[in-house]
């Protein structure tokens, strides 16, 4: 129990409690006695944590298991520019809806599993692509073009190990069934590069989201993520022989709000690229429809004794 209150900032849920081996008359009496502050019904804070900003993001999402950080919230949350706003925003597809001051709860009719990003501490938040979406809504969405170019903010930079956020990826990603079985590794050439971890995690989301939705209209397939060096510069191809991406299209897919799904919004691919640029990086696609298709991401490789000379 200590580890969870630890880990997310003194909260906890009647549900955690009961996993934990309490009977609801356990959590009721420690209620009374003071041992368990309610934040809300069913989720409780410890009286020796303080109620503050990250109480209440954790506290929204424990309240609701379908809800997640949002907007402005999940912007300051992906390091996104910009992002000026005091208030915790929680977006919330069906179910309870957590009533606390300077909670801002948004209704939506769904939220894709791909477009949630747990981050292991008892919240939840929007996908980088559906967050500036959800924010596109508000300033408009044509120019969340032009503040894709603008909202990578440099100084979040960090050295990332490409077989472990790619490890990350896969483990965090919500596969349906017999999806993961179909995903093939090979890391074995691993190297580093300096970029931000929570976009890198969603540039493989959408990638394995784009890879599984070809291989469920082609009927076959199985997709593979494979590393090497190439000189100055490591390489991530990513591969699905699935249906393939016909000539008259591929030369569109990285261009904002150009899609062929019918439920789809077009920011995914474009994100990547503007994200993968910023990482002074690359991303090109080849395909054979009817075959495969191969994303190719390349990145200037980061030497830490250079770094540091």
């Amino acid at each position: 129990m200590n580890h969870l209150f630890s880990q997310q900032f003194g909260m906890i849920s009647a549900r955690q409690l009961i996993e934990k081996g309490c009977s609801e008359r356990t959590i009721r009496r420690m209620a009374s006695e003071g041992a368990l502050q309610t934040v809300l019904p069913g989720v409780f804070r410890s009286p020796s944590w303080p109620m503050g900003r990250e109480q209440l993001m954790v506290a929204g999402c424990l309240r609701n298991s379908a809800a997640a950080l949002a907007f402005t919230t999940a912007g300051q949350i992906h390091g996104l520019r910009k992002m000026f706003d005091d208030r915790v925003h929680l977006l919330v597809p069906h179910g309870s809806s957590p009533d606390l001051p300077g909670l801002v709860v948004h209704r939506c009719r769904k939220i894709d599993p791909e477009d949630v990003v747990p981050l292991g501490n008892g919240m939840r938040v929007t996908s980088v692509a559906r967050t500036l979406f959800d924010v596109g809504g508000v300033i408009g969405h044509r120019r969340v073009v032009s503040a894709l170019e603008n909202a990578l903010d440099r100084k979040q930079f960090n050295v990332i190990q490409a077989a472990g956020i790619i490890e990350q990826a896969v483990d965090r990603y919500p596969f349906k069934s017999g999806q993961r079985e179909k995903l093939h590794l090979d890391l074995s050439q691993d190297f580093n590069f300096l970029g931000i971890e929570s976009l890198c995690i969603y540039i493989m989301f959408n990638l394995l989201k784009n890879a599984y939705y070809s291989l469920q209209a082609a009927q076959k397939g199985e997709v593979t993520i494979r590393l090497h060096r190439d000189g100055k510069e490591g390489v991530i191809r990513f591969r699905d022989s699935g249906l393939g991406i016909e000539p008259a299209v591929i030369s569109r897919i990285f261009d904002g709000f150009f899609t062929t799904k019918q439920e789809g919004t077009g920011a995914g691919l474009a994100f990547c690229k503007r994200t993968i640029e910023s990482f002074n990086g690359s991303i090109v696609c080849n395909s054979v429809p009817r075959e495969f298709a191969e994303f190719i991401i390349r990145l200037p490789l980061f030497n830490e004794e250079v770094a540091t000379t």
